[in-house]
């Protein structure tokens, strides 16, 4: 009789993690849904040479100062495209005019696309890696040092290494994203949760059956 016990519990312990697994399938991963819903902004300097990552510096502070007023009251990573993509001549426009104030007339390109970024903190949140879209200025020959931030929702404001995010930025990315998602950006050291809420209840089940059927566990 024990033997059948065991053979039941195995068929409904199967089943439940058939659930599981089916339910964690279909969560979406944080990384995901922070690709989906954060647009980046990304400054390629010429190279590493001082005046050249000064440079990538003021074009990033001026193309900030021209897109903020419109993307200040974005409602989605779409209407922050848009506005971009309809500001494009002025972004080109802006960083040869900055460039120029250096005498430089180096070529340059601006577009949104796909691309890595490594893990990134701002002020006390922290991003992980992964593919996103974003705004992306190449200066010359681009093989110098990055800048990066986040520019949908507007982050870029951030001081990456001392500041603190303004709780209103805050809160306009805690409505964009899930719970999990968002706990998991603003815990520092915290390993990446995965939804694996059914495994205590599946441990409460199996103690119970086995207890009140005085059975051992399956081996």
């Amino acid at each position: 009789m024990k033997n059948i016990y065991k053979v039941i519990l195995f068929i409904v312990s199967i089943f439940l993690f058939s659930l599981l697994a089916l339910h964690t399938k279909e969560k979406v991963s944080p990384t995901a849904e922070l690709e989906a819903q954060l647009l980046r902004f990304h400054v390629i300097a010429n190279s590493d040479s001082k005046i050249d990552q000064q440079q990538k510096l003021e074009v990033k502070n001026a193309i900030l100062q021209t897109l903020s007023p419109f993307l200040n009251n974005c409602s989605s990573k779409e209407e922050a495209k848009q506005i971009i993509q309809s500001h494009m001549s002025d972004i080109l426009t802006t960083t040869h005019d900055t460039l120029r104030s250096f005498d430089n007339d180096q070529n340059v390109t601006a577009e949104i696309e796909t691309c890595y970024f490594p893990t990134k903190t701002y002020g006390d949140l922290t991003f992980p890696p992964g593919q996103y879209e974003s705004l992306t200025i190449r200066i010359g020959e681009a093989k110098g040092q990055n800048w990066w931030c986040v520019m949908y929702p507007p982050l870029c404001f951030v001081d990456a290494s001392y500041g603190t995010v303004p709780e209103q930025s805050k809160q306009k990315l805690q409505g964009l994203l899930s719970h999990d998602t968002y706990e998991t950006i603003t815990q520092k050291d915290q390993p990446l949760k995965i939804g694996f809420r059914f495994l205590p209840f599946l441990e409460k089940f199996w103690d119970r059956l086995s207890s009140s059927w005085d059975i051992d566990p399956v081996e």
